[in-house]
């Protein structure tokens, strides 16, 4: 896939006002790409997203920004994905395309991306006329970018199991994996059952109320 040199034209839905792309952008895989300048065609499935609005009073300024990584076959890209007006509805494991024209490397001082997928693009498709960011909407097949890494048709991953098996004893082995689907994301929600709440209550030490704890009106002698 990498390699190829096209002439991009795509067709964007008329309601996001995006124009198209009139550059020669080039194809090519997440896990090969290097810092700096390039115009780069890239596509995967968004496996992180995280919404940071930042207002500003100017109308052509940006009003926040998405962070998004992107993950295919052979690496992981973070996309800050920069917004004026434009209002993406991102979920996970959507198939993406993006056209940007520079590489960057994330370091400590920065934190634009993890240690350890350091490498980022910044785009503002509003404001930039190369950058493009597009979601397949109606051509996801649903098939590209959906194996984990180091899997194909003819290697099966090692250490893949079940949640059963490795809450069964599995932990032990050395590497363990275990494919799972995601359902939400978010804080972690503390639910306590009625049977619980009727155990604290029932075992709760009992105070008898005295006249400090009842509150009582004053009297006033007249």
């Amino acid at each position: 896939m990498h390699g190829l040199y096209v002439t991009t034209f795509v067709h964007i839905q008329s309601n996001t006002n995006m124009q198209e792309p009139v550059l020669d952008y080039e194809e090519a895989d997440l896990g090969t790409l290097e810092p700096g300048p390039r115009h780069l065609t890239l596509m995967g499935r968004i496996v992180y997203f995280n919404d940071q609005a930042k207002p500003s009073k100017s109308h052509k300024a940006a009003q926040g920004c998405i962070r998004v990584m992107v993950s295919d076959d052979t690496g992981v890209l973070t996309v800050r994905l920069w917004y004026a007006n434009m209002q993406y509805k991102l979920k996970l494991g959507q198939l993406v395309s993006v056209w940007t024209v520079h590489i960057s490397n994330s370091s400590e001082q920065n934190s634009l991306a993890p240690n350890t997928a350091p490498l980022f693009t910044t785009i503002f498709p509003e404001g930039e006329r190369n950058c493009h960011f597009m979601v397949h909407e109606n051509s996801d097949d649903g098939v590209r970018f959906t194996r984990p890494y180091g899997v194909s048709e003819t290697r099966v991953l090692p250490g893949l199991m079940t949640l059963k098996s490795f809450t069964g004893g599995g932990y032990d082995m050395e590497n363990p994996k275990l494919l799972v689907c995601v359902k939400s994301i978010g804080a972690r929600k503390k639910c306590v059952s009625l049977h619980s709440l009727f155990f604290i209550l029932s075992t709760a030490p009992f105070m008898p109320l005295t006249r400090h704890h009842r509150h009582e009106p004053q009297r006033h002698n007249l």
